[in-house]
């Protein structure tokens, strides 16, 4: 791997178990790369963040997880400071960071990322330093590249990483040719009343600008990194953080 390694990057909100699990497992691989995590999590004082999504508002899980991060050592902590808590506007401000600190590539991972060696980071990295904007390791339901895992190219002037109308890119010229628009149709219809269509998801519109400039690449990173998705409700998480493979992870301290 090149001697200048990413900003690995991630954003706690509402994961005071999976936070351990992935800062934990990534530096047992990699003792030596820098980390940046957005606490995304509301301070109890704060007002609901207005949608009706009760789970984003502070419960004292939130309060467990800032304490853990502030004691883990060796990472630079970021403050969301609100009110917009979507995960794009968090992205935004690792990119900010990522910029100012002058790391030339960021990767980004959730907390519900497992790692378990060191030849996926290699691969992308490989892809990155050869030229690619995005190099990502998995595929969204909807067709793009998911932003976990996956590098960014710092210097790319990107668009905000929050989620946009597609607006103006369903008249870029290769937008047919890059958007798998029978994929993308089923999916909205299945999972969003049609809204798929027409909005770009988290980060999705600076897969588009990758993809459209032939800068976009797919790396296979199933032997080293497991993502397991899905949020907290998801049965597979739960199962793995009763596992005794988790149990080391999330020992205290």
């Amino acid at each position: 791997m090149s001697s200048n390694p990413p900003l690995m990057t991630v954003t706690a909100f509402h994961t005071p178990r999976w936070i351990k699990v992935c800062l934990r497992s990534y530096r047992d691989h990699f003792p030596d790369h820098p980390i940046a995590v957005v606490n995304n999590n509301p301070a109890k004082h704060e007002p609901p963040d207005g949608t009706n999504d009760k789970s984003c508002d502070w419960s004292a899980a939130c309060d467990v997880e800032t304490r853990w991060l502030e004691r883990f050592p060796r990472i630079t902590l970021l403050r969301n400071p609100g009110p917009n808590r979507e995960h794009g506007a968090c992205l935004d401000l690792l990119l900010q960071f990522s910029r100012q600190a002058g790391y030339d590539y960021m990767l980004c991972l959730d907390p519900d990322c497992l790692v378990r060696g060191r030849a996926w980071l290699e691969r992308l990295m490989q892809a990155a330093e050869a030229g690619d904007w995005m190099t990502g390791g998995s595929y969204c339901a909807a067709g793009p590249l998911h932003n976990v895992p996956a590098i960014f190219d710092t210097r790319v002037d990107w668009h905000s990483f929050r989620a946009a109308t597609r607006g103006e890119d369903l008249r870029h010229p290769r937008y047919q040719e890059v958007v798998d628009l029978e994929r993308l149709r089923r999916f909205s219809e299945t999972f969003c009343d049609g809204a798929a269509v027409l909005n770009w998801d988290t980060g999705q519109r600076n897969w588009f600008l990758a993809a459209t400039a032939d800068k976009a690449r797919f790396v296979d990173c199933s032997d080293g990194l497991i993502h397991f998705w899905g949020g907290s409700w998801c049965q597979r998480q739960c199962a793995f953080l009763d596992s005794q493979e988790a149990a080391k992870y999330l020992a205290e301290p």
